[in-house]
């Protein structure tokens, strides 16, 4: 039993656009948000992270899919 991640090849993970959306009083949220989005970058994800004080809900890509 390994609770350890299985990690699909690259090549073989689908690519999403995924807005990371934070707020935060303290600043963990925020850098959590920053460590989310950064590691759906490295495995080939299109990222965005938007504070939520400074969103634009109509202006969030349509396709995209938000992380709260």
């Amino acid at each position: 039993y390994s609770r350890a991640a299985v990690v699909q090849p690259l090549d073989t993970v689908p690519r999403r656009e995924v807005v990371v959306l934070w707020a935060s009083q303290t600043g963990n949220a925020e850098e959590f948000a920053a460590a989310t989005a950064e590691r759906l970058s490295t495995v080939g994800h299109s990222t965005s992270l938007v504070g939520m004080d400074q969103a634009d809900l109509g202006q969030l890509p349509p396709a995209a899919d938000l992380l709260l």
